[in-house]
């Protein structure tokens, strides 16, 4: 099986930027926010860091959460608020919006149970509802809803949408219908991927589509379509999927099979680092892979299976 070149790829020998943090922690999770890059760093710090674009120097370091941060997010309007916000989650339990021109939380909603990490979180198209996913405990894995203008307590709480920790939660944002701006999908390592009516407080009858892929899911998103939005992800053993609306099976590989031989260049994948939405691919979707080498490559395709964007 092998990669197609496309009529723009480009090799990039070295990197245009770097920087790294002061204190040599991890990166645990990045985002774009504004005029900054985002970055939570690992212990003993596990602060959030503000890069300016620029030049990549640090301008602001938020306290972060009392343990990892487990996901970052850029999102809009919570609350209300007509402004882009940080919104991150962490092994402490919370979730926590903020205001990142004074460096201190806005609003922070927390878990009943402070037992459980949140590992995923996302706000509705309007801001007035937060999502979080949690890992197991015991027996249980929960998503949790708060409305962020009454963070003290959840609106609601599904117990059974998932057996497994939930690794992906996002509201589908692009749909002109206020009822599909509803719709939250999710991912866990039970191998499931579900759409679900965030607003339903019955979980009977809030979950409405499963998929099973039989394997732990370790990310998962939208891939937002102009005539239909379709999901991807992504498991634990490398492989990727997409599905249908309706969370049908559309494909299935192993994301490291695909390779390029041509030109005097070589590229094999040894693992895939995430997915992004872009209007440059036939499908809306590029997937960035990387390689044991500590290079990366985008590829772009309706079919991941045939075609290599660009490449560094």
């Amino acid at each position: 099986m092998s990669l197609l070149e496309s009529p723009s790829f480009e090799t990039i020998s070295s990197a245009i930027k770097s920087t790294t943090h002061s204190d040599g922690s991890y990166v645990l999770a990045l985002t774009s926010l504004g005029n900054y890059y985002v970055s939570a760093a690992s212990a003993p710090s596990n602060a959030i860091h503000l890069f300016d674009k620029s030049f990549l120097k640090c301008v602001q370091t938020l306290r972060g959460h009392q343990n990892a941060t487990t996901a970052l997010r850029t999102v809009r309007g919570i609350g209300g608020s007509d402004r882009h916000m940080l919104l991150s989650a962490g092994r402490d339990g919370c979730v926590i919006a903020w205001d990142e021109r004074s460096g201190a939380p806005t609003i922070q909603m927390t878990t009943p149970w402070r037992s459980h990490s949140v590992l995923s979180c996302d706000a509705s198209h309007d801001g007035l509802t937060v999502a979080a996913g949690t890992d197991l405990q015991k027996e249980d894995a929960f998503i949790l809803y708060w409305d962020p203008r009454k963070p003290a307590v959840p609106l609601r709480v599904h117990g059974s949408t998932h057996s497994d920790d939930i690794t992906a939660v996002h509201f589908l944002k692009n749909s002109p219908s206020p009822t599909s701006r509803q719709i939250l999908l999710s991912a866990s390592t039970d191998g499931l991927v579900s759409t679900s009516n965030s607003a339903e407080d019955d979980e009977d009858e809030a979950v409405l589509n499963v998929g099973s892929w039989g394997c732990s899911i370790s990310q998962a998103g939208w891939i937002h379509g102009s005539s239909a939005n379709r999901v991807w992800a992504a498991s634990d053993m490398e492989t990727f999927s997409c599905w249908s609306s309706e969370l049908d099976m559309l494909q299935n590989c192993d994301i490291r099979h695909p390779s390029v031989h041509s030109h005097g260049r070589t590229w094999v994948t040894d693992y895939m680092i995430t997915c992004h939405n872009t209007k440059r691919s036939d499908s809306n979707l590029a997937v960035l892979v990387g390689s044991n080498e500590g290079d990366v490559a985008f590829l772009s395709s309706s079919n991941v299976q045939t075609h290599l964007h660009h490449g560094q």
